[in-house]
């Protein structure tokens, strides 16, 4: 039973190092050539943890994934109060001063995801959104929740995107 057990893992193995040599690049190879960069911006408002507001991975391809941004100034002053409109503007704002930062642009974004307190905002964020992303349409997702940091803040939003 065990010698079964032991050739057909031995089997496995060899099929699994060969489709790697054939199909895949050795992980040594991947860690060495990409490039991670924690960003944070002077233009946003300060973070209050650890965390950067966006990062930037450069490797075959350039990946930058930005933390949720919402609609406040650099001071912390909620831009909008009960405004879906003019939240969602700065929110849009800031998600293009944060992904500037890492050299890339609304139009570099591929998935951009919302978080909305009142899903009623729904129509109001998507106008307001095709007007500032200027036709192009990146995967999208919302998420309806409870609240934010902010009991004044209606939304957040977070994206990726591919130089």
């Amino acid at each position: 039973g065990s010698f079964f057990f032991r050739a057909l893992y031995a089997q496995r193995s060899l099929m699994l190092r060969i489709y790697l040599e054939i199909f895949m690049v050795s992980a040594d190879s991947v860690t060495k050539t990409v490039q991670k960069t924690e960003i944070i911006s002077p233009r946003l408002f300060k973070a209050l943890g650890p965390y950067s507001h966006c990062v930037k991975v450069t490797g075959a391809q350039t990946l930058v994934f930005t933390s949720t941004v919402t609609a406040i100034d650099c001071d912390w002053n909620v831009i909008g109060v009960d405004d879906i409109r003019a939240q969602t503007r700065k929110t849009i704002e800031n998600l293009k001063i944060a992904l500037a930062e890492a050299g890339a642009s609304l139009k570099d974004v591929v998935k951009v995801n919302w978080y909305l307190v009142n899903i009623e905002h729904f129509k109001t964020v998507l106008e307001v959104r095709e007007e500032l992303f200027e036709g192009h349409r990146p995967a999208s997702g919302t998420i309806p929740i409870n609240r934010l940091a902010l009991p004044e803040l209606l939304l957040e939003a977070d994206a990726i995107a591919v130089l």
